[in-house]
């Protein structure tokens, strides 16, 4: 069974401050470690996480994947603004958050874009590979599409 190593985000005190940071420090072949790759997201931001986070360039299976979550304390009522939230303010023409590899779990996040030219929450191409991606009790708002899906 493979190993959980679990990593923080959090505005201060935790192992990362944004998913970027994350995404780009823990990139790795996780079949070969035997390990899924955690981030646990913590709602210490006033306005929401500023960040448009690219999930790729890993290697992933059924068992070895990659979980962005939020813990059921920092996550959103249903209501926008009342738990973590990941939003892109930033970066012009560019998912909240894009996912490219496959094996891929987002759980419990609010994702949105402030910016009027930021059209996808999130976006999923995973190109020729297969497998899945799941996304589960996520609000998204605030774009002009919501999820994106793209060879998967």
């Amino acid at each position: 069974m493979a190993t959980e190593v679990t990593h923080t985000i959090r505005s201060s005190g935790g192992d990362y401050t944004s998913l970027s940071a994350w995404e780009a420090g823990e990139q790795r072949n996780l079949v070969d470690d035997d390990q899924i790759e955690i981030a646990e997201c913590y709602n210490d931001w006033t306005n929401g996480l500023e960040d448009a986070p690219v999930i790729d360039g890993w290697t992933t299976d059924d068992t070895r994947y990659i979980k962005i979550y939020t813990p059921t304390s920092e996550r959103h009522d249903g209501t926008a603004g009342t738990g973590f939230w990941l939003k892109n303010q930033t970066d012009s023409w560019r998912s909240s958050l894009a996912i490219n590899d496959p094996y891929v779990l987002v759980e419990g996040l609010e994702i949105t874009s402030a910016l009027s030219n930021t059209y996808q929450c999130i976006s999923i191409n995973v190109g020729s590979h297969t497998g899945w991606v799941k996304i589960s009790h996520c609000l998204l708002h605030n774009a002009t599409v919501y999820l994106s899906l793209i060879h998967i």
